[in-house]
């Protein structure tokens, strides 16, 4: 089985006074906010280390596209003319109903043709895009995956876009650039016991329930780094353990 490592985390507000660039997109005002965020985390990756991310477009890399509930305020658009009978519902806003639009307006921006998951699975959603590629790398199926988890939120002001994405790139290759090695990851219905592998007595849990989050999301980074270990908890009870190891 291969080892899975990371070669790369940030995160990105959706400030566009920090890319101005993108402004000069041509699908730039028809994206919603946490499209912007998504272009705005992958171009600031790129723009921190070009080779890697030539690389996986080289190697096509999968990208793995997450967001807890989608497209909120335009869904919330959406619905709202459904509910007045206001028709025709404007198309800027249902085509951004699909959850994959994302990854498209990020491969178009990124002249890709890698292949692209979008999950919107709940809380768990970046958790599960983490098991996912990770296993398929440890499997051999892919030597590298590339994450991007991202929410939007709503503001008193609706003129404000508020957003954020984060983004790791996992790879089978230890190199200069891996930071962490993933030590072990697991699932389960059943609470896990202590002694659990990838236990570390030297670090403690960071806990996620969705029963006590109260709409707050889990992101996968803190302060650009991965948690040494995680675990995370839905409604249903499923739960989800990832332990990382820095490497020196």
């Amino acid at each position: 089985m291969n080892g899975v490592f990371l070669q790369a985390a940030l995160s990105a507000e959706l400030k566009e006074a920090d890319h101005p660039a993108l402004k000069s997109i041509p699908l730039w005002r028809r994206m919603t906010a946490l499209q912007k965020s998504v272009i705005a985390v992958f171009v600031k990756a790129v723009e921190n280390d070009p080779t890697l991310f030539e690389d996986l477009k080289a190697a096509g890399a999968p990208i793995y596209f997450t967001s807890a509930y989608g497209e909120v305020s335009a869904m919330l658009r959406v619905t709202q003319e459904i509910d007045a009978n206001s028709l025709p519902i404007s198309p800027k806003d249902f085509q951004h109903s699909v959850l994959n639009a994302a990854i498209a307006y990020l491969c178009i921006h990124q002249h890709s043709q890698q292949p692209g998951f979008a999950l919107s699975g709940g809380y768990e959603s970046q958790d599960l895009a983490l098991h996912l590629a990770s296993r398929r790398i440890s499997a051999g199926l892919d030597s590298a995956a590339v994450i991007i988890h991202a929410h939007e939120w709503s503001d008193a002001d609706p003129r404000n876009e508020n957003a954020k994405a984060e983004l790791l790139v996992l790879s089978a290759l230890q190199d200069f650039r891996s930071r962490y090695s993933l030590q072990a990851i697991d699932q389960t219905y059943d609470r896990f016991e202590l002694g659990w592998d990838g236990e570390d007595a030297g670090s403690a849990w960071a806990s996620y329930d969705e029963d006590q989050a109260q709409g707050s999301i889990a992101w996968l980074l803190k302060e650009g780094k991965p948690e040494p270990k995680r675990s995370l908890r839905n409604s249903f009870g499923l739960e989800l353990r990832s332990a990382w190891q820095e490497l020196k």
